[in-house]
């Protein structure tokens, strides 16, 4: 340790005293002050470089389910005599709506179509009503197809048994008296075979031989007659009020009536089965009530009885607001049945009325 000596002799730097002669080990003085203390830390240094991105936290929970969107429009009609109504302008059709115009059936071939059928392309010609032409002859019958070969012959049953053993023949005289043996003769030769036995009964069929190769197909027959078709559609586009709950409505056009099964006469309400049997019925119409708001709907009546199935109703929320009222039922009628077209509600005015029945069996 370094000591402090006086000024005249000044501060030993290494020894305890010093290396001067006067220095005495009694000389020394307290010890040199000790060194001053280091320097203060400097301040903080400049800012390092920015560490790797942590990792990507956990996801968050799923937010709440929005609200539903609105409802869709109506698909399109798909095609059909049952759908078909007559052709009113202006009216919005859906895509695919079936329409009477001019004595032609016509498909509409997009939404909201303008124009009128035949000059339009929104409507697409589907089949122009004629009269029904006389059945033609029947055609005569083909030739028929050649005989396939004949197939191999099945293999052959078991032998049958063997029949009974025929009665022995009758003995000859008296046995005479035996002679003394006599030498052996040779062997004679072997006597001729007994008469065949009576035939064993007939054994069992043996297992049917494999089938013979199918012949070549003979030539097609000529086609038949096409099956009848019974169906009426009838329609009125005019307005007409149904003031009271049943009232029928009436229909002022056959546009379409092949067969018997189904009468009616124009401008009336009646629709008449003649045959018993199994009957589609499709009907459609614009609906309102011009006087106040409320309910106005339709069904359809087999003999002043309501069809099940057969009601269509909506609300009107605003005077003179239309709405479409239809319904398709199927119906197993007895002979004679009327069907009419009725209303379920007090002052039910519709238009561009329709209705389609069609005999099935």
């Amino acid at each position: 340790m370094n000591r402090y000596y006086p000024s005249d002799r000044g501060c030993c730097s290494n020894n305890p005293c010093g290396n001067r002669p006067s220095c005495g080990p009694n000389n020394c003085l307290p010890p040199c002050p000790p060194p001053p203390f280091p320097p203060p830390f400097p301040g903080p240094g400049p800012i390092g470089p920015t560490g790797p991105q942590g990792p990507v936290g956990p996801t968050g929970p799923t937010g709440p389910t929005g609200p539903t969107g609105p409802t869709g429009p109506i698909g399109p009609a798909g095609a059909g005599i049952e759908n078909a109504s007559a052709f009113v302008p202006g009216f919005p059709y859906a895509q695919g709506a079936m329409v009477y115009y001019d004595g032609g059936l016509y498909q509409v071939t997009r939404a909201n179509p303008t124009g009128t059928p035949g000059t339009s392309p929104d409507y697409s010609l589907v089949t122009v009503t004629g009269p029904t032409g006389p059945t033609g002859p029947a055609g005569i019958n083909g030739a028929t197809g050649p005989t396939g070969p004949t197939g191999p012959a099945g293999i052959n049953g078991a032998t049958g048994p063997t029949g009974p053993t025929g009665p022995a023949g009758p003995s000859g005289g008296a046995t005479g008296p035996t002679g003394p043996a006599g030498a052996a003769g040779p062997t004679g030769p072997t006597g001729p075979a007994g008469a065949t036995g009576a035939e064993g009964p007939t054994g069992p069929t043996g297992p049917a031989g494999a089938a013979g190769a199918t012949g070549a197909t003979g030539p097609t027959g000529p086609t038949g007659p096409a099956v009848p078709l019974n169906a009426l559609s009838a329609t009125n586009v005019g307005s007409q009020t149904l003031s009271s709950d049943g009232d029928p409505a009436t229909f002022d056009t056959n546009q379409v009536q092949e067969g018997t099964a189904i009468t009616h006469t124009a401008s009336s309400s009646d629709f008449t089965l003649v045959d018993a049997g199994v009957y589609r019925i499709t009907y459609n119409a614009v609906g309102t009530n011009s006087s106040s708001t409320g309910t106005v709907g339709l069904e359809l009546q087999d003999d002043s009885t309501a069809i099940p199935g057969s009601e269509s109703t909506a609300t009107i929320s605003t005077t003179s607001n239309v709405v479409p009222l239809t319904a398709t039922v199927l119906v197993d009628a007895g002979a004679g049945s009327v069907i009419t077209l009725n209303s379920t509600e007090a002052n039910t005015t519709i238009t561009n009325a329709s209705i389609t029945i069609q005999k099935l069996e």
